[in-house]
């Protein structure tokens, strides 16, 4: 039986010997604009260099060297995506994991090449909602206060929080899977095993705190440590290096219903100390936290730099990503309170 390869390769030596038993000289470029293929070819044909046997080609192309390192690469990316759940959720973090590896530089969109050959998908992971109506009334009522109606009454608000920061970047909406089924909710994404530090900070309009890490003090000889924030080390930590710039601005100082943040003797501290606070904070209300996006904003550059081994190099990444994030782009998630709080009036109608 001939086989394509066979009967283009006759047909090629039949067109280039007839042309050349007339005198005719043909170029391989001319021959490869006739059969509408590249001139390598017709070159390879012409040298007798273009193989018949199918198999004995499939055979050697498996065994190159560029075949051979590209399975090695997709064994290593379908390892790492398979910790996508703690580790390695979009193809931008696997390729800097490969580089970190001193692998040859492979792109994000080589290695997405290289998921979907190995059956991957990438699918929206499921967003948490909290239905509740007595908590939307709540909203409701907060988003259509009086004192939010102008521009210069929402930017006097400073915005803080606490934030974990971890060498697993958990603000993709995406997930590398197989089936929908595997789909994990984002935030239900582990972050155990890994370093991991408390941090906390406070945005305003040209202002931003220093990022305060928290480091939890041993609660006994026995070496145990708290990992809960109390109202004294909310105030020793947070709330007092930040006090000369809230009074300097005349800022209102924004802080969500956590226990730590409602004790009585911070409330003393802040009201002894001529610090206003933003009352009636709803609960379950992190959209309108305008330092919410701002912590992602800083997962995105933490995870950009190479992956910290230790706690120590995480707290020094996460300070100076901190501070490398731009003025502009802080004042632009500042300034979209209002379109937070209209959002929340609309869904409420």
């Amino acid at each position: 039986m001939v086989t394509t390869s066979e009967r283009r390769i006759g047909a090629v030596t039949e067109f280039l010997n007839r042309k050349r038993r007339d005198g005719r000289r043909v170029t391989n470029a001319a021959a490869a604009r006739h059969f509408k293929m590249s001139p390598n070819t017709v070159a390879a044909i012409r040298a007798g260099k273009q193989r018949t046997d199918m198999a004995a080609r499939t055979e050697e192309n498996e065994n190159s060297p560029k075949k051979k390192a590209m399975l090695a690469r997709r064994a290593l990316v379908q390892e790492l995506v398979k910790k996508s759940l703690t580790l390695y959720g979009s193809a931008r973090q696997i390729s800097a994991e490969l580089k970190r590896r001193r692998i040859k530089y492979v792109s994000e969109s080589t290695i997405n090449l290289d998921l979907h050959a190995l059956g991957y998908k990438s699918l929206v992971r499921p967003k948490v909602t909290f239905c509740d109506k007595k908590v939307e009334d709540t909203r409701a009522v907060f988003a259509n206060r009086s004192m939010f109606r102008t521009v210069a009454q929402r930017e006097r608000i400073a915005f803080s929080d606490e934030h974990i920061c971890d060498t697993n970047d958990r603000t993709h909406r995406r997930q590398w899977v197989r089936t929908r089924q595997q789909l994990r909710r984002r935030i239900s994404m582990n972050r155990y095993n890994i370093p991991s530090i408390q941090v906390w900070g406070a945005v305003a309009i040209d202002w931003r705190s220093e990022l305060v890490v928290i480091k939890f003090e041993k609660k006994d000889d026995k070496g145990t440590a708290s990992n809960r924030m109390t109202a004294d080390r909310y105030i020793e930590h947070c709330l007092t290096p930040v006090l000369d710039d809230l009074k300097k601005r005349n800022l209102l100082f924004q802080q969500d219903g956590a226990a730590c943040h409602t004790a009585k003797i911070v409330k003393q501290f802040m009201a002894t100390n001529n610090v206003p606070l933003l009352q009636g904070w709803p609960a379950h209300s992190p959209d309108l936290n305008m330092i919410e996006p701002i912590w992602a904003e800083l997962n995105r550059r933490i995870a950009a730099m190479p992956r910290a081994k230790n706690v120590e190099e995480l707290t020094a990444q996460a300070k100076r990503a901190w501070k490398q994030i731009p003025k502009e782009v802080m004042n632009a998630h500042v300034r979209h309170f209002g379109k937070a709080l209209a959002k929340v009036r609309a869904d409420t109608r």
